[in-house]
């Protein structure tokens, strides 16, 4: 993906330079500024993705102080699942083991005895059983979803990719409202030089069923014309 959106950058590039020559023939032409700024938004779109798309193919690196990390964290949400014996009082909410099948489950402290052990109601389940005041756990506190580092950048990537097929689509549409125009200012602006002649309009219809779209132009040197878009819908 990297290659294709380098070649493309390449491409939009060759474009934004023919855009800026002709802009200095006709600096106050509404449809060559416009071109420009969708041009350079492009390109600063295409530049972000190549950019992500290096970092993406990169290894995670995993350090040793990294799984310190993780397991730390893990002991503290663990301890902190746990109340001091004598902290807890009776209508306090919490969680307690059912003695059916040894896992915890929310309920309400009904009574606590000298003996460290309390009597507590699953409320959802109408039983009560006895148990260690020092088995009690925190009732759970729903906590918001919070998306991790890499989710968050993904998601940033798609965007931007979404995005950038929305500037392209916008340009594919302005080409072909345009076609008409394009091909009557391009052939004024570069019938008063030899540097260069368009053959194609920059909206010039599809090359090829696989949505080539684009301008070939001759250079000074008079080397083969050059497209400058590349993309599939």
């Amino acid at each position: 993906m990297a290659d294709e959106l380098s070649a493309n950058l390449s491409n939009y590039h060759n474009q934004i330079e023919m855009v800026l020559k002709a802009l200095e023939e006709n600096p106050a032409n509404d449809d060559l500024l416009k071109l420009k700024s969708d041009l350079l938004e492009v390109i600063v779109l295409t530049e972000s993705l190549i950019e992500e798309s290096q970092l993406k193919t990169k290894p995670e690196k995993w350090k040793v102080g990294n799984q310190f990390i993780v397991l730390t964290e893990s002991l503290i949400e663990e301890s902190q699942l746990k109340t001091k014996p004598e902290k807890w009082k009776v209508g306090n909410q919490c969680q307690a083991v059912w003695l059916k099948d040894q896992q915890f489950y929310p309920a309400k402290i009904e009574e606590i005895m000298e003996n460290g052990t309390c009597a507590v109601v699953f409320e959802k389940y109408g039983t009560t059983d006895i148990v260690q005041l020092s088995s009690l756990r925190e009732p759970e506190v729903p906590t918001k979803k919070v998306n991790s580092k890499k989710q968050a950048l993904q998601a940033q990537r798609e965007y931007k990719r979404k995005k950038f097929q929305k500037k392209m689509k916008q340009l594919e549409d302005e080409k072909e409202q345009d076609k008409r125009k394009w091909e009557q200012f391009n052939a004024k602006i570069f019938s008063k030089t030899n540097k260069g002649q368009v053959k194609k309009s920059i909206f010039a219809s599809r090359d090829t069923t696989a949505g080539r779209v684009g301008v070939r132009t001759s250079d000074v040197s008079g080397k083969p014309a050059s497209r400058l878009f590349h993309g599939k819908n």
